[in-house]
Protein backbone atom coordinates (compact mmCIF):
# COMPACT_ATOMS: atom_id res chain seq x y z
CA UNK A 1 0.00 0.00 0.00
CA UNK A 2 2.95 2.62 0.79
CA UNK A 3 4.39 1.72 -2.45
CA UNK A 4 1.41 2.52 -4.46
CA UNK A 5 0.83 5.63 -2.66
CA UNK A 6 4.45 6.71 -3.37
CA UNK A 7 4.03 6.02 -6.91
CA UNK A 8 0.30 8.07 -6.38
CA UNK A 9 2.64 10.89 -5.56
CA UNK A 10 5.07 10.53 -8.13
CA UNK A 11 2.41 11.01 -10.86
CA UNK A 12 0.61 13.58 -9.37
CA UNK A 13 3.96 16.04 -8.72
CA UNK A 14 5.02 15.03 -12.59
CA UNK A 15 1.41 15.79 -14.02
CA UNK A 16 1.43 19.07 -12.00
CA UNK A 17 5.35 20.08 -13.00
CA UNK A 18 4.86 18.98 -16.64
CA UNK A 19 1.57 19.27 -18.10
CA UNK A 20 -0.77 21.69 -16.11
CA UNK A 21 1.72 24.57 -16.03
CA UNK A 22 1.51 26.40 -19.07
CA UNK A 23 5.05 27.85 -19.10
CA UNK A 24 5.94 23.89 -19.47
CA UNK A 25 3.55 23.19 -21.72
CA UNK A 26 5.61 26.31 -24.23
CA UNK A 27 8.95 24.59 -23.95
CA UNK A 28 7.49 21.44 -24.42
CA UNK A 29 5.79 22.40 -27.63
CA UNK A 30 8.47 24.55 -28.60
CA UNK A 31 10.98 21.89 -28.37
CA UNK A 32 9.26 19.62 -30.82
CA UNK A 33 8.63 22.13 -33.43
CA UNK A 34 10.40 22.28 -37.19
CA UNK A 35 12.11 25.55 -35.77
CA UNK A 36 13.99 24.33 -32.98
CA UNK A 37 15.11 21.14 -34.16
CA UNK A 38 17.08 20.74 -31.21
CA UNK A 39 18.45 16.62 -32.42
CA UNK A 40 19.02 18.38 -36.15
CA UNK A 41 21.36 20.82 -34.81
CA UNK A 42 22.83 18.76 -32.62
CA UNK A 43 23.58 16.25 -35.27
CA UNK A 44 25.27 18.75 -37.17
CA UNK A 45 27.70 20.32 -34.66
CA UNK A 46 28.45 16.50 -33.72
CA UNK A 47 29.19 16.38 -38.18
CA UNK A 48 31.03 19.24 -38.13
CA UNK A 49 33.53 18.27 -35.02
CA UNK A 50 34.78 15.37 -37.39
CA UNK A 51 35.95 17.19 -39.90
CA UNK A 52 40.20 17.44 -39.48
CA UNK A 53 40.70 20.35 -41.73
CA UNK A 54 40.37 23.52 -39.63
CA UNK A 55 39.32 26.06 -42.56
CA UNK A 56 37.14 23.50 -44.02
CA UNK A 57 35.51 22.77 -40.43
CA UNK A 58 35.70 26.66 -40.10
CA UNK A 59 33.33 27.03 -43.07
CA UNK A 60 30.69 24.80 -42.02
CA UNK A 61 30.09 26.34 -38.19
CA UNK A 62 29.95 29.64 -40.29
CA UNK A 63 27.22 28.03 -42.83
CA UNK A 64 25.29 25.99 -39.44
CA UNK A 65 25.54 29.69 -38.02
CA UNK A 66 23.82 31.87 -40.73
CA UNK A 67 21.40 28.44 -40.70
CA UNK A 68 20.65 28.74 -37.26
CA UNK A 69 21.27 32.20 -36.49
CA UNK A 70 18.97 32.03 -32.95
CA UNK A 71 20.17 28.78 -32.01
CA UNK A 72 22.65 29.27 -28.74
CA UNK A 73 24.20 25.34 -29.20
CA UNK A 74 25.89 26.75 -32.62
CA UNK A 75 26.72 30.04 -31.46
CA UNK A 76 28.42 28.36 -28.72
CA UNK A 77 29.76 25.79 -30.44
CA UNK A 78 31.21 28.05 -32.72
CA UNK A 79 32.87 30.16 -29.71
CA UNK A 80 34.61 27.01 -28.71
CA UNK A 81 36.15 25.97 -32.28
CA UNK A 82 37.77 29.51 -32.55
CA UNK A 83 38.57 29.81 -29.01
CA UNK A 84 40.22 26.33 -28.91
CA UNK A 85 41.89 26.86 -32.11
CA UNK A 86 43.31 30.38 -31.24
CA UNK A 87 41.29 32.15 -33.72
CA UNK A 88 40.39 35.76 -32.89
CA UNK A 89 36.99 34.68 -31.06
CA UNK A 90 37.00 38.16 -28.59
CA UNK A 91 33.65 39.78 -30.10
CA UNK A 92 31.54 36.39 -31.39
CA UNK A 93 29.92 36.26 -28.22
CA UNK A 94 28.77 39.93 -28.18
CA UNK A 95 24.86 39.45 -29.11
CA UNK A 96 24.27 36.09 -26.79
CA UNK A 97 21.95 37.59 -24.93
CA UNK A 98 20.06 39.22 -27.43
CA UNK A 99 19.86 36.10 -28.94
CA UNK A 100 18.42 34.36 -25.69
CA UNK A 101 16.02 37.24 -25.37
CA UNK A 102 14.73 36.61 -28.77
CA UNK A 103 14.55 33.10 -28.39
CA UNK A 104 12.53 33.77 -24.97
CA UNK A 105 10.36 36.29 -26.99
CA UNK A 106 8.77 33.24 -29.13
CA UNK A 107 7.91 31.37 -25.86
CA UNK A 108 7.05 34.95 -24.16
CA UNK A 109 8.61 34.34 -22.00
CA UNK A 110 11.03 36.68 -21.67
CA UNK A 111 9.88 38.09 -18.24
CA UNK A 112 11.39 34.80 -17.15
CA UNK A 113 15.21 35.55 -18.30
CA UNK A 114 17.90 35.07 -15.62
CA UNK A 115 21.60 34.00 -15.44
CA UNK A 116 21.79 30.47 -14.93
CA UNK A 117 25.04 29.86 -13.54
CA UNK A 118 26.58 26.50 -15.46
CA UNK A 119 27.07 23.13 -12.91
CA UNK A 120 30.99 23.34 -14.01
CA UNK A 121 31.38 26.66 -12.61
CA UNK A 122 30.75 25.86 -8.55
CA UNK A 123 31.64 21.80 -9.22
CA UNK A 124 34.78 21.86 -11.46
CA UNK A 125 37.90 23.82 -10.67
CA UNK A 126 38.03 26.70 -8.72
CA UNK A 127 39.41 28.78 -11.24
CA UNK A 128 36.21 28.28 -13.04
CA UNK A 129 34.64 30.04 -10.01
CA UNK A 130 36.20 33.55 -11.43
CA UNK A 131 33.38 33.92 -14.15
CA UNK A 132 30.85 33.96 -11.83
CA UNK A 133 32.32 36.86 -9.37
CA UNK A 134 32.51 38.96 -12.33
CA UNK A 135 28.97 38.45 -13.07
CA UNK A 136 27.85 38.63 -9.60
CA UNK A 137 29.76 42.00 -9.41
CA UNK A 138 28.61 43.61 -12.72
CA UNK A 139 25.38 43.18 -11.65
CA UNK A 140 25.63 45.00 -8.52
CA UNK A 141 27.43 47.41 -9.93
CA UNK A 142 25.13 48.42 -12.57
CA UNK A 143 26.78 47.08 -15.70
CA UNK A 144 24.59 44.73 -16.89
CA UNK A 145 20.44 44.33 -16.88
CA UNK A 146 19.20 42.99 -13.26
CA UNK A 147 18.10 40.06 -13.88
CA UNK A 148 18.12 37.19 -11.38
CA UNK A 149 21.35 34.93 -11.00
CA UNK A 150 20.78 31.54 -10.57
CA UNK A 151 22.63 28.46 -9.70
CA UNK A 152 21.00 25.17 -10.08
CA UNK A 153 22.11 22.60 -7.29
CA UNK A 154 21.38 19.40 -7.89
CA UNK A 155 23.01 17.82 -5.24
CA UNK A 156 25.73 19.87 -2.98
CA UNK A 157 27.92 17.26 -2.65
CA UNK A 158 29.48 17.66 -6.09
CA UNK A 159 30.38 21.50 -4.84
CA UNK A 160 34.25 21.87 -5.00
CA UNK A 161 34.89 24.27 -2.29
CA UNK A 162 31.13 24.14 -0.37
CA UNK A 163 33.15 26.88 2.45
CA UNK A 164 33.85 29.43 -0.86
CA UNK A 165 30.40 28.56 -2.14
CA UNK A 166 28.79 29.96 1.07
CA UNK A 167 30.18 33.35 0.39
CA UNK A 168 28.45 33.18 -2.89
CA UNK A 169 24.93 31.78 -2.13
CA UNK A 170 24.36 34.63 -0.52
CA UNK A 171 24.85 36.60 -3.54
CA UNK A 172 23.04 34.34 -5.90
CA UNK A 173 19.29 32.44 -5.78
CA UNK A 174 20.22 28.65 -5.52
CA UNK A 175 17.40 26.18 -6.81
CA UNK A 176 17.62 23.01 -4.83
CA UNK A 177 16.25 19.19 -6.58
CA UNK A 178 13.21 19.77 -5.52
CA UNK A 179 12.56 22.86 -6.88
CA UNK A 180 13.44 21.19 -10.53
CA UNK A 181 11.05 21.19 -12.88
CA UNK A 182 11.11 20.55 -17.02
CA UNK A 183 10.98 24.47 -17.19
CA UNK A 184 14.05 24.53 -15.06
CA UNK A 185 16.35 22.26 -17.05
CA UNK A 186 15.46 24.05 -20.41
CA UNK A 187 16.15 27.39 -19.62
CA UNK A 188 19.52 26.38 -17.54
CA UNK A 189 20.38 24.60 -20.94
CA UNK A 190 19.91 27.40 -23.30
CA UNK A 191 19.42 30.42 -21.01
CA UNK A 192 22.44 29.88 -19.27
CA UNK A 193 25.41 32.59 -18.86
CA UNK A 194 28.31 30.92 -21.21
CA UNK A 195 30.89 31.28 -18.12
CA UNK A 196 32.04 27.83 -18.63
CA UNK A 197 33.22 28.87 -22.42
CA UNK A 198 35.44 31.76 -19.77
CA UNK A 199 33.57 34.50 -20.79
CA UNK A 200 31.16 37.09 -19.06
CA UNK A 201 29.09 40.09 -19.38
CA UNK A 202 29.39 43.55 -20.27
CA UNK A 203 26.27 45.23 -20.98
CA UNK A 204 24.32 43.19 -23.48
CA UNK A 205 27.54 41.71 -24.89
CA UNK A 206 29.76 38.82 -23.35
CA UNK A 207 33.32 39.17 -23.89
CA UNK A 208 36.51 36.86 -22.56
CA UNK A 209 36.04 37.78 -18.49
CA UNK A 210 39.56 39.38 -18.20
CA UNK A 211 37.96 41.89 -20.07
CA UNK A 212 34.82 41.93 -18.19
CA UNK A 213 36.82 42.16 -14.69
CA UNK A 214 38.24 44.99 -16.59
CA UNK A 215 35.70 46.89 -16.67
CA UNK A 216 34.64 46.53 -12.98
CA UNK A 217 38.54 47.97 -12.32
CA UNK A 218 37.59 50.77 -14.36
CA UNK A 219 34.60 51.71 -12.50
CA UNK A 220 35.94 50.67 -9.17
CA UNK A 221 38.36 53.35 -10.12
CA UNK A 222 36.39 56.23 -10.95
CA UNK A 223 34.08 55.75 -7.90
CA UNK A 224 36.78 55.33 -5.58
CA UNK A 225 35.33 51.46 -4.28
CA UNK A 226 38.36 49.64 -2.81
CA UNK A 227 36.04 47.05 -0.87
CA UNK A 228 36.98 43.22 -1.51
CA UNK A 229 34.70 41.06 -3.42
CA UNK A 230 34.11 39.07 -0.47
CA UNK A 231 34.89 39.29 3.61
CA UNK A 232 35.35 36.91 5.86
CA UNK A 233 32.09 36.33 8.03
CA UNK A 234 32.56 37.08 11.49
CA UNK A 235 32.11 33.00 12.70
CA UNK A 236 34.86 32.30 10.23
CA UNK A 237 37.14 34.99 11.25
CA UNK A 238 36.76 33.91 14.81
CA UNK A 239 36.65 30.05 14.35
CA UNK A 240 40.27 30.35 11.96
CA UNK A 241 41.29 32.70 14.87
CA UNK A 242 40.74 30.50 17.41
CA UNK A 243 41.93 27.23 16.09
CA UNK A 244 44.84 28.17 13.55
CA UNK A 245 47.69 27.59 16.37
CA UNK A 246 46.10 24.61 17.03
CA UNK A 247 45.81 23.19 13.74
CA UNK A 248 49.10 24.50 12.20
CA UNK A 249 51.23 25.99 14.91
CA UNK A 250 50.87 29.76 13.95
CA UNK A 251 49.38 32.62 15.88
CA UNK A 252 46.48 34.68 14.89
CA UNK A 253 49.35 37.62 15.50
CA UNK A 254 51.40 36.21 13.15
CA UNK A 255 51.78 37.24 9.67
CA UNK A 256 51.98 34.84 6.69
CA UNK A 257 52.15 34.71 3.01
CA UNK A 258 50.47 31.39 1.05
CA UNK A 259 52.36 30.37 -1.97
CA UNK A 260 50.65 28.11 -4.97
CA UNK A 261 53.27 26.45 -7.98
CA UNK A 262 51.06 24.81 -10.10
CA UNK A 263 52.53 21.86 -11.33
CA UNK A 264 50.25 19.98 -13.72
CA UNK A 265 50.15 16.45 -11.38
CA UNK A 266 46.44 17.35 -10.06
CA UNK A 267 44.84 16.99 -14.07
CA UNK A 268 48.06 15.62 -15.43
CA UNK A 269 48.26 18.25 -17.75
CA UNK A 270 52.41 18.44 -17.64
CA UNK A 271 52.07 19.40 -21.11
CA UNK A 272 48.65 20.76 -22.31
CA UNK A 273 48.78 23.75 -19.65
CA UNK A 274 53.18 24.01 -19.55
CA UNK A 275 52.23 27.42 -20.23
CA UNK A 276 51.12 28.29 -16.38
CA UNK A 277 52.73 24.96 -14.55
CA UNK A 278 55.95 25.66 -12.23
CA UNK A 279 58.83 24.31 -10.48
CA UNK A 280 57.95 25.09 -6.78
CA UNK A 281 62.24 24.57 -6.36
CA UNK A 282 62.27 28.50 -8.33
CA UNK A 283 60.54 29.66 -4.71
CA UNK A 284 62.71 29.07 -1.92
CA UNK A 285 64.64 31.77 -2.69
CA UNK A 286 61.69 33.99 -1.94
CA UNK A 287 60.31 31.52 1.40
CA UNK A 288 63.50 32.44 2.71
CA UNK A 289 63.12 36.06 2.19
CA UNK A 290 60.02 35.65 3.68
CA UNK A 291 60.91 33.69 6.65
CA UNK A 292 63.83 35.65 8.02
CA UNK A 293 61.74 38.80 7.47
CA UNK A 294 59.80 37.10 10.12
CA UNK A 295 56.86 35.82 8.15
CA UNK A 296 55.34 31.96 7.92
CA UNK A 297 54.80 30.60 4.42
CA UNK A 298 51.76 28.21 3.68
CA UNK A 299 52.30 25.76 0.59
CA UNK A 300 49.00 25.36 -0.74
CA UNK A 301 47.54 22.97 -3.24
CA UNK A 302 46.38 19.00 -2.72
CA UNK A 303 47.93 15.82 -1.96
CA UNK A 304 48.79 15.46 -5.56
CA UNK A 305 51.66 18.37 -5.58
CA UNK A 306 55.45 17.77 -5.15
CA UNK A 307 56.55 17.50 -1.42
CA UNK A 308 58.20 20.29 -0.68
CA UNK A 309 61.76 19.98 1.78
CA UNK A 310 60.81 20.86 5.52
CA UNK A 311 61.99 24.28 6.61
CA UNK A 312 61.85 26.05 9.57
CA UNK A 313 58.49 28.60 9.15
CA UNK A 314 57.19 26.72 6.36
CA UNK A 315 53.40 24.83 6.70
CA UNK A 316 53.64 21.86 3.60
CA UNK A 317 49.60 22.33 3.72
CA UNK A 318 49.20 20.58 0.44
CA UNK A 319 50.02 17.51 2.42
CA UNK A 320 48.58 18.76 5.55
CA UNK A 321 45.94 16.40 7.67
CA UNK A 322 43.98 19.79 8.58
CA UNK A 323 43.73 20.41 4.71
CA UNK A 324 39.64 21.74 4.49
CA UNK A 325 37.54 23.61 2.49
CA UNK A 326 37.80 26.18 5.47
CA UNK A 327 41.37 26.06 5.96
CA UNK A 328 41.72 26.79 1.86
CA UNK A 329 39.56 30.30 2.32
CA UNK A 330 40.45 31.15 5.51
CA UNK A 331 44.10 31.21 4.91
CA UNK A 332 44.25 32.57 1.44
CA UNK A 333 42.05 36.02 2.86
CA UNK A 334 44.01 36.64 6.16
CA UNK A 335 47.34 35.78 4.29
CA UNK A 336 49.59 39.17 3.58
CA UNK A 337 50.02 38.26 -0.02
CA UNK A 338 49.69 35.89 -2.72
CA UNK A 339 52.81 34.38 -4.39
CA UNK A 340 52.34 31.19 -7.25
CA UNK A 341 50.99 30.21 -10.65
CA UNK A 342 47.92 31.45 -12.78
CA UNK A 343 46.12 28.96 -11.10
CA UNK A 344 42.08 28.49 -8.77
CA UNK A 345 44.37 29.48 -5.69
CA UNK A 346 45.39 32.95 -7.11
CA UNK A 347 40.99 33.79 -6.86
CA UNK A 348 40.85 33.26 -3.05
CA UNK A 349 43.38 36.13 -2.94
CA UNK A 350 41.61 37.93 -5.34
CA UNK A 351 37.99 37.40 -3.66
CA UNK A 352 39.20 38.65 -0.11
CA UNK A 353 41.45 41.89 -1.89
CA UNK A 354 44.56 40.03 -0.86
CA UNK A 355 47.52 41.24 -3.20
CA UNK A 356 49.46 38.75 -5.81
CA UNK A 357 52.36 38.50 -7.38
CA UNK A 358 51.47 35.80 -10.24
CA UNK A 359 54.63 34.24 -11.88
CA UNK A 360 55.19 32.19 -14.98
CA UNK A 361 52.62 32.27 -17.01
CA UNK A 362 52.37 32.97 -20.57
CA UNK A 363 49.06 34.72 -20.74
CA UNK A 364 49.04 38.64 -21.05
CA UNK A 365 45.12 38.13 -20.56
CA UNK A 366 45.82 37.56 -16.97
CA UNK A 367 47.38 40.97 -16.46
CA UNK A 368 44.11 42.60 -17.97
CA UNK A 369 42.26 41.37 -14.79
CA UNK A 370 44.62 42.28 -12.00
CA UNK A 371 44.31 44.80 -9.70
CA UNK A 372 46.66 47.75 -9.04
CA UNK A 373 48.47 46.17 -5.76
CA UNK A 374 49.29 42.72 -7.69
CA UNK A 375 52.45 42.47 -9.83
CA UNK A 376 52.61 40.03 -12.79
CA UNK A 377 56.12 38.74 -13.89
CA UNK A 378 54.91 37.13 -17.65
CA UNK A 379 57.10 34.38 -19.34
CA UNK A 380 58.72 36.51 -22.41
CA UNK A 381 58.97 35.53 -25.85
CA UNK A 382 61.53 35.39 -27.94
CA UNK A 383 62.31 34.07 -31.52
CA UNK A 384 64.33 31.14 -32.25
CA UNK A 385 65.88 32.43 -35.28
CA UNK A 386 67.80 35.58 -34.12
CA UNK A 387 67.23 35.31 -30.11
CA UNK A 388 65.26 38.64 -30.68
CA UNK A 389 62.68 39.30 -27.73
CA UNK A 390 59.34 39.72 -28.34
CA UNK A 391 58.29 43.47 -28.18
CA UNK A 392 55.26 45.03 -25.78
CA UNK A 393 53.98 45.74 -29.65
CA UNK A 394 53.18 42.04 -30.29
CA UNK A 395 52.32 41.49 -26.31
CA UNK A 396 49.06 43.77 -26.60
CA UNK A 397 48.09 42.79 -29.79
CA UNK A 398 45.10 40.74 -30.36
CA UNK A 399 46.78 37.86 -31.86
CA UNK A 400 48.91 36.83 -29.65
CA UNK A 401 46.40 37.54 -26.66
CA UNK A 402 43.94 34.82 -28.64
CA UNK A 403 46.82 32.09 -27.99
CA UNK A 404 44.37 30.63 -24.71
CA UNK A 405 44.88 26.71 -26.14
CA UNK A 406 47.47 24.38 -27.34
CA UNK A 407 50.03 27.19 -26.20
CA UNK A 408 53.50 25.72 -26.43
CA UNK A 409 52.80 23.83 -29.99
CA UNK A 410 51.23 27.23 -30.87
CA UNK A 411 53.95 29.22 -30.04
CA UNK A 412 56.65 26.72 -31.56
CA UNK A 413 54.65 27.19 -34.99
CA UNK A 414 55.47 30.39 -34.66
CA UNK A 415 59.39 30.03 -34.03
CA UNK A 416 58.81 31.16 -30.35
CA UNK A 417 60.18 29.76 -27.31
CA UNK A 418 59.97 31.14 -23.38
CA UNK A 419 62.11 32.62 -21.12
CA UNK A 420 61.19 31.32 -18.07
CA UNK A 421 60.83 33.35 -14.75
CA UNK A 422 64.43 32.56 -12.89
CA UNK A 423 64.22 32.35 -9.04
CA UNK A 424 65.81 35.74 -8.49
CA UNK A 425 62.85 37.68 -11.15
CA UNK A 426 60.55 36.19 -8.46
CA UNK A 427 62.48 37.08 -5.10
CA UNK A 428 62.77 40.23 -6.76
CA UNK A 429 58.97 40.70 -6.90
CA UNK A 430 58.48 39.97 -3.39
CA UNK A 431 60.19 42.36 -2.18
CA UNK A 432 58.53 44.68 -3.79
CA UNK A 433 55.51 43.23 -2.79
CA UNK A 434 56.74 43.09 0.89
CA UNK A 435 57.44 46.91 0.69
CA UNK A 436 53.66 47.76 -0.75
CA UNK A 437 52.52 45.47 2.56
CA UNK A 438 52.81 46.08 6.19
CA UNK A 439 52.70 43.19 8.62
CA UNK A 440 49.33 43.92 9.71
CA UNK A 441 47.86 42.53 6.33
CA UNK A 442 47.17 46.22 5.29
CA UNK A 443 48.56 47.30 1.42
CA UNK A 444 49.94 50.51 1.23
CA UNK A 445 47.30 52.78 -0.40
CA UNK A 446 50.23 55.09 -2.12
CA UNK A 447 53.15 53.34 -2.90
CA UNK A 448 54.92 54.43 -5.65
CA UNK A 449 55.26 52.92 -8.89
CA UNK A 450 59.12 53.01 -11.07
CA UNK A 451 59.98 54.73 -14.01
CA UNK A 452 59.63 51.48 -15.87
CA UNK A 453 56.44 50.39 -14.63
CA UNK A 454 55.10 53.98 -15.58
CA UNK A 455 56.31 53.64 -19.26
CA UNK A 456 54.87 49.73 -19.25
CA UNK A 457 51.17 51.15 -18.24
CA UNK A 458 51.57 54.21 -20.07
CA UNK A 459 52.65 52.17 -23.67
CA UNK A 460 50.15 48.92 -22.61
CA UNK A 461 47.29 51.42 -22.00
CA UNK A 462 48.14 52.63 -26.09
CA UNK A 463 48.53 49.55 -27.38
CA UNK A 464 45.01 48.48 -26.14
CA UNK A 465 43.40 51.58 -27.56
CA UNK A 466 44.54 50.59 -30.71
CA UNK A 467 44.00 47.22 -30.96
CA UNK A 468 40.74 46.40 -29.26
CA UNK A 469 37.34 48.18 -29.68
CA UNK A 470 36.40 47.91 -25.77
CA UNK A 471 38.01 49.85 -22.98
CA UNK A 472 40.77 47.99 -21.46
CA UNK A 473 43.33 49.45 -19.35
CA UNK A 474 46.44 48.02 -16.89
CA UNK A 475 46.08 48.36 -13.32
CA UNK A 476 49.19 45.79 -12.54
CA UNK A 477 52.73 45.86 -14.08
CA UNK A 478 55.69 43.54 -13.78
CA UNK A 479 58.43 44.30 -11.04
CA UNK A 480 60.43 47.54 -11.91
CA UNK A 481 63.84 44.88 -11.78
CA UNK A 482 61.86 42.81 -13.85
CA UNK A 483 61.67 45.60 -16.60
CA UNK A 484 65.19 46.76 -16.09
CA UNK A 485 66.07 43.25 -17.07
CA UNK A 486 63.95 43.06 -20.16
CA UNK A 487 64.21 46.95 -21.04
CA UNK A 488 64.32 45.83 -25.15
CA UNK A 489 60.86 44.63 -24.54
CA UNK A 490 59.84 48.63 -25.01
CA UNK A 491 61.48 49.04 -28.22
Amino acid sequence: MKILNKIKKIIIVLFFRYLLKPINYKILTYKESKEFKESHVQQLIDQIEKIENLQAKKKAHLELKKKFPTNILVLESYYSFLNNNNFNFFYELKNYIDIQLTFLRKLKLDHKFQYFIPWQVFCGSVGNTHNASTLIQAKEMGLIDNHPITFVNSTNDLITNKTLFSYFAKRIKILKGHQFSYNTLFLEKYFRSPLDLGVSPYKKSYFINEFSKNQLLQKKTIEKIDSPFFKLTEEDSKRGDRELKENFGVSSDDWYVTIHARSGNTKKDHDLESFRNSDINKYYKSIELITKAGGKVFIMGNKKMPIIKKLPGVIDYAHHVNKSDFWDVYLSANSRFYVGTDSGHMLFADYFGVPSLIADTTLITTLIGMNKCDLFLPRILKYKKNGKKVNLDEFFSSNYMAIQHNISQTLTNKGLELIENTSDDIVDAVKELMDRTDNQKQTKKNFNLGKLQKKFIEKGNQLLKKNFSISLFIFATPSEKFLEKNIDIFN
